[in-house]
């Protein structure tokens, strides 16, 4: 099970790193262009996306790494 959890956070980690960089590209071209926010939609706390973009495909990869030999801390 260990083993299950390892291969899960680190899955997660990379789809959330595709998530994160069309989130924080997202915001970056909605911070040089404006117009194409009010097009189609713009976050309401881009420094929060960008930061959670960033934090979070990183916290899912370190959960799975030490899913194997620190289940408790891991997840």
């Amino acid at each position: 099970m260990r083993n299950a959890a390892a291969v899960l956070g680190i899955i997660a980690g990379v789809i959330g790193m595709f998530v994160g960089l069309f989130g924080y590209g997202w915001t970056s071209l909605v911070a040089d262009n404006p117009e194409v926010g009010e097009a189609l939609f713009n976050f309401q706390s881009p420094g929060f996306v960008r930061f959670v973009s960033i934090a979070g495909p990183v916290l899912a990869i370190a959960g799975g790494a030490m899913a194997r030999y620190r289940a408790l801390w891991g997840g």
